[in-house]
């Protein structure tokens, strides 16, 4: 049984989900996936046929007072590359980036960078990039930036956010 919202992009339409609690598998063709809020979402994750390169969490990686938020604890389940990117800050210092989407700024905690303030639209909030798993922050950028088309949030967590909402 798949447990929460994730999805994946397909090769021939966009984006494939899995979630809910109904049996059965979900084929997927791409390699990138999201699992939206959960910890538990790592049986999801193992539902599909092709392991994902990358799993895009809706929340903070190691910009966590424990420096293990929720993109870290279900990239560790998996063992699969993790990135947090969360809508608010949860924790550190930071100045805000230019207007211009793709400027960053560091996130520090005690003079320790553990995320990035990332605007994904010009004029529009940032998000707060943090790593999760077996990723560093500039690839972490790089993905999520990748990953938004026209909107603040990266597609898969936008359309996560969106089919979770239609499931309550």
């Amino acid at each position: 049984m798949c447990s929460s919202g994730g999805i994946q992009p397909r090769r021939s339409e966009g984006y494939a989900r899995s979630g809910g609690r109904a049996p059965g598998k979900v084929s997927l063709y791409s390699r990138l996936t999201c699992v939206s809020r959960r910890p538990g979402d790592s049986g999801s994750v193992k539902s599909f046929e092709t392991a994902p390169d990358v799993l895009t969490r809706d929340g903070q990686g190691i910009a966590h007072p424990r420096r293990f938020g929720l993109a870290s604890h279900i990239g560790l389940l998996t063992d699969i590359p993790a990135i947090g990117c969360a809508k608010t800050r949860l924790m550190g210092d930071y100045q805000e980036p230019q207007r211009a989407k793709g400027s960053a700024a560091d996130l520090t905690d005690a003079g320790e960078t553990i995320g990035a303030v990332v605007r994904t639209r010009t004029g529009v909030k940032p998000v707060f990039v943090s790593i999760g798993h077996r990723m560093d922050l500039t690839t972490c950028i790089r993905v999520v930036l990748g990953s938004c088309r026209g909107y603040r949030l990266p597609e898969p967590l936008r359309r996560a956010d969106h089919l979770s909402r239609k499931k309550i």
